[in-house]
């Protein structure tokens, strides 16, 4: 009995030994020959070492070690990444690129190639002539590549190309960037992913001086060489990538230093709905750089919240947030926008700083402003008409004033000014007053030296009168009335022009020739005071 328990022991070491060979020793030997073979066929100049490279069928995972890069050209580079973890790596993706690098023109653009579940690279470093970066961490979910896209001739000269442009000391003509763009738009439509996030990057380079450097205090005796600057970014994490449709994105707290000009911090960043392919074929397919190259290409949403700036002295200030939404483009030409700007708080001090003037704001009893803008328009090229909506410009502490307009371009020809063609069939301007009103009555008071209560009252008289004057005409009356009513209780003020026919934005220009009771019929004017 004892030689059966010690024949079934032996049995089970003997399994457990071979399993252990199978389960970790074979994939972990096959894992470090793909990585040897492609070290092998690495472009001239560049080379590739690492420490361990450990792999289990039972995990699924993949770790590599001390990883680093080296490429000894004429632009040099190297790369250290202290870990890769791979969960369920493709093996056989390696033979499989090797097979359609020998024939990239027998690749099918449809083809592409998984190359794992994820991968996560941890404590990574790179330079190279003008940029170091570390980074703490990188994810990615379900990389892929799509090979006729990737073996592009564009590809193979990329580092080279961005490396020149980087360099040079003048500004790249458009036939400079050419190759750039191709190479980049092969990239674009190369890689895929379900996911991507980094952790905790950190980068120096450097610029260009500025063209304005001049008009900038401590950059005006910078000479003409770039200028150091550094990029730190907490976290950003970006959507599903394919073949140039772009997920949602997010980073938080960006810094710029920008060297003599100050530094920018940029708390969080939106952006979303982007989908670059029609822009991506054009120029793969060889297409010249031009502005048509952007028809079909969609930018859903850009929001830039909480940005700040330092100058090199000087107070911080809030810029606030900026955002873009339904960027669209037809023959080159954006033709729906939606462009807002707003928390941009400004003291006494910086505003007059920029121009005495805004010394006076103190006769209105304010110490800075709060300033917001958002412009939007569609533009209908096949009615040509183009619809302003949503437009306003606002001082939180003094009030807002907002636009909308339905404009004809129909007699817009080449060499015409919008003012002589362009026809208005319909605006509204609306005011809505803060505390403008009752300040600038208060100021205009204690320069005539009377209350502010006997300015009010002067004004609404003088309204009326103008109202109820004989041969006035009832839209005059009432707009008179509306002005009145505003004055003494100042809240909103909405103007509104409905001409019986489009008339031209010139009539505005030169609106002051024709009379008053003429011109309020040829606009269609209406006033009305809203609570």
């Amino acid at each position: 009995m004892s030689r059966i328990w010690l024949g079934i022991a032996a049995a089970a070491v003997l399994v457990a030994a071979t399993s252990s060979y199978a389960v970790f020793i074979l994939p972990e030997q096959r894992l470090r020959t793909v990585l040897d073979e492609q070290i092998q066929h690495l472009p001239a100049g560049v080379t590739v070492r690492y420490d361990s490279a450990h792999y289990s069928l039972i995990s699924g995972q993949a770790t590599i070690a001390g990883v680093v890069v080296h490429a000894a050209n004429e632009h040099p580079l190297d790369l250290a990444i202290d870990t890769i973890e791979i969960e369920n790596p493709a093996l056989d993706a390696a033979a499989i690129w090797s097979r359609a690098a020998a024939a990239p023109s027998a690749i099918e653009p449809s083809t592409v190639l998984r190359l794992a579940d994820s991968v996560v690279a941890r404590g990574l470093s790179m330079k190279s002539e003008v940029v170091s970066s570390r980074l703490d961490m990188a994810r990615i979910e379900a990389p892929r590549i799509y090979p006729a896209d990737l073996l592009r001739p564009e590809i193979a000269s990329f580092w080279a190309t961005e490396m020149a442009l980087l360099t040079r000391m003048q500004p790249p003509t458009l036939d400079d960037l050419a190759p750039l763009f191709r190479a980049e738009a092969a990239i674009l439509a190369g890689i895929a992913y379900d996911g991507y996030v980094i952790e905790n990057l950190h980068a120096t380079g450097k610029m260009a001086t500025p063209p304005n450097a001049a008009a900038i205090p401590s950059a005006a005796a910078l000479p003409n060489r770039p200028v150091g600057v550094v990029y730190d970014v907490r976290r950003a994490v970006v959507g599903r990538l394919e073949r140039g449709t772009i997920g949602e994105i997010a980073v938080d707290d960006l810094i710029m230093q920008l060297g003599p000009m100050g530094t920018a911090t940029i708390a969080h960043v939106k952006m979303s709905g982007f989908d670059v392919r029609p822009a991506l074929e054009r120029i793969l397919a060889g297409a010249a750089l031009a502005l048509k190259l952007l028809d079909g290409v969609k930018l859903g949403h850009i929001e830039y919240d909480g940005i700040r700036f330092q100058p090199p002295t000087g107070d911080a200030f809030t810029l606030g947030t900026f955002s873009l939404d339904n960027l669209a483009f037809d023959h080159g030409v954006p033709i729906s926008a939606d462009l807002a700007y707003g928390g941009l708080h400004l003291s006494r001090a910086q505003l007059a700083a920029g121009h005495p003037a805004f010394d006076e704001l103190k006769e209105l009893g304010i110490d800075g402003m709060t300033l917001s803008l958002r412009i939007a328009y569609l533009w209908k090229p096949d009615q040509n008409r183009v619809a302003i909506h949503d437009t306003n410009f606002k001082i939180d502490e003094l009030g807002a004033l907002g636009l909308s307009a339905d404009i004809d371009l129909a007699g817009l020809a080449a060499g015409a000014t919008w003012a002589s063609t362009a026809k208005i069939t319909h605006a509204a301007l609306r005011y809505d007053d803060a505390s403008l009103v009752d300040r600038a009555l208060r100021f205009s008071a204690s320069r005539q030296n009377i209350a502010p209560g006997a300015m009010r009252e002067q004004m609404v008289g003088m309204l009326t009168q103008q109202g109820t004057a004989p041969g006035a005409s009832p839209a005059l009356a009432n707009a008179a009335k509306a002005l009145a009513d505003f004055v003494a209780a100042p809240h909103s003020l909405i103007v509104e022009l409905t001409p019986p026919a489009p008339i031209a934005l010139a009539v505005l220009q030169v609106g002051t020739a024709v009379g008053t009771p003429q011109l309020v019929r040829m606009l269609g004017l209406t006033v009305t005071a809203a609570p």
